[in-house]
């Protein structure tokens, strides 16, 4: 979750699940605030869930897809 003067501005989530390989973080979604669309905080959200995923539950793949529409 990210925050800003006590206002939560943006999150990210991704479910764990065991795979023949090893951890892959699934059904993940990322939610922005619109005024900071134009900012690095999808970045940075991202960048935090997949290395708290990997140091904290061994992680090794993301599995997911993103719709055009």
């Amino acid at each position: 979750m990210a925050e800003l003067k006590g206002e939560v501005v943006g999150a990210v989530v991704a479910a764990i699940q065991p795979w023949w390989d090893g951890n892959h973080l699934v059904e993940g979604e990322l939610i922005t605030d619109e005024r900071y669309r134009d900012t690095n905080l999808n970045k940075q959200l991202l960048k935090r869930l997949l290395t708290d995923a990997r140091d904290k539950y061994h992680a090794v793949a993301w599995d997911t897809f993103t719709p055009n529409t």
